[in-house]
């Protein structure tokens, strides 16, 4: 009787904590199950997030039709954009339908345990692409703004398809870091689903999919807004002389073009001028320099307007995912629930995906303007005039002198 009641503690304690721990998941369960919301206030929740997600699959089925549909819409910044697109696109018909019905059942998860896993893990993925997509985008726009001439040879569509190929790879890292050995403190049950509590994984997913991307974005805009800010006081509000000089003969045509407010051609001056000739190539000159000026100052303007599109969309950005990034490890680090608050930063960030769209159709004139023909003619520039592209050369103590080597004996003939 000795022996068995030396053991009876033992077993009695290996016995209670079991059913304690039993007990306790049951009760969690219960309280999950209770913890129903108001119908009215869950029809209300339901219409709201429904909303959310049907704007965030339309806009960027919009998007990505608009890209398909026009030509113009097939550079490397749209391409980052379809990227961008996709990712949100993805995002809305994978993960939102889920986040709404947990939400709305107010926590309960009615999937399984499997594929609440899977759905943690495609969640990570699509919303990590989505912040890097921006971040190529505003590497992309840094030097479409600071290196006009040379962004053709810098940006090309095969580095344009490597940086969409790493934004997707290290979100897939990212991702499935939890099914490589992170695993989440909290047990989750059958009916709850919650996200990775992993002190460690918290702050390498955050940093690496926010807060590495957050300060890239932030300094490479930084340099976006001051060279745009600075090159268009300079097209509007200087003097822009262009020197087109080519002997015919005897002739040396200079021609100066002066740019204070608008675009105009004021003075054209023949060295050793002939009459009849010599006036009819320098009118053709003035003409063609002209449309040189003026698709130089439109390709600025849109530069510019990309530059603030940019700057909505990270602002936004910045807006949307912060609270949550901020309170995902405070959460993590003090073990607590924020509830409510949590919910709505996790919908805030969601939300992103929903206004990128809406961003670019109301900010971006291409995206307005798809079946406008004028566009085609727009987009030509001065590829209509003789002024070949290889033959502009840019002076190195400015940026908008050029040197333009004219055929002026062509003009003469026509």
């Amino acid at each position: 009787m000795q022996v068995l009641y030396q053991i009876h503690p033992s077993v009695t304690s290996t016995i209670n904590n079991y059913s304690n721990q039993t007990l306790l998941s049951s009760i969690h369960d219960i309280n999950i199950n209770e913890q129903t919301r108001p119908l009215v206030l869950a029809i209300l929740i339901a219409i709201c997030l429904s909303i959310i997600i049907l704007l965030t699959i339309l806009g960027n089925i919009l998007v990505l039709i608009a890209i398909c549909i026009d030509f113009a819409l097939r550079s490397p910044t749209h391409l980052l954009m379809g990227n961008l697109a996709c990712a949100d696109l993805l995002l809305g018909i994978t993960v939102l339908p889920f986040s709404s019905t947990l939400e709305v059942l107010n926590g309960r998860w009615l999937f399984g345990r499997t594929f609440c896993h899977i759905w943690l893990a495609i969640d990570v993925l699509y919303c990590t692409a989505s912040i890097y997509g921006l971040m190529f985008i505003s590497i992309e726009r840094y030097f479409g703004v600071t290196c006009p001439l040379r962004y053709p040879i810098i940006i090309t569509h095969r580095r344009t398809i490597y940086a969409i190929f790493t934004a997707w790879f290290v979100a897939a890292l990212i991702s499935i870091a939890p099914f490589l050995g992170w695993h989440n403190k909290v047990k989750s049950t059958a009916q709850t689903c919650e996200v990775n509590d992993d002190l460690s994984y918290v702050l390498f997913s955050c940093s690496f999919s926010f807060y590495i991307p957050l300060v890239i974005i932030l300094c490479v805009y930084g340099r976006i807004y001051g060279e745009a800010t600075r090159q268009y006081r300079f097209l509007t509000g200087g003097q822009k002389e262009v020197h087109l000089k080519q002997t015919l003969g005897q002739e040396t045509v200079t021609l100066r073009i002066h740019l204070p407010k608008k675009l105009a051609s004021t003075a054209a001056s023949v060295a050793n001028g002939h009459s009849g000739r010599s006036k009819n190539c320098q009118n053709k000159l003035a003409t063609q320099v002209a449309a040189t000026g003026t698709n130089k100052f439109s390709r600025m303007k849109r530069e510019r307007k990309a530059a603030k599109t940019l700057g909505i969309v990270v602002g936004m950005f910045i807006l949307c995912w912060s609270p949550f990034f901020l309170l995902l490890p405070i959460k993590a680090l003090t073990s607590t629930d924020p509830g409510v608050v949590f919910s709505i930063c996790f919908w805030l960030g969601y939300c992103n995906s929903c206004f990128n769209p809406f961003i670019y159709a109301f900010s971006s004139r291409e995206f307005r303007n798809i079946n406008n023909p004028q566009r085609i003619s727009r987009h030509k520039g001065i590829t209509n005039t003789d002024i070949s592209k290889s033959e502009l050369t840019t002076n190195n103590t400015s940026p908008w002198h050029l040197r333009t080597a004219i055929n002026v004996r062509s003009l003469s003939k026509k």
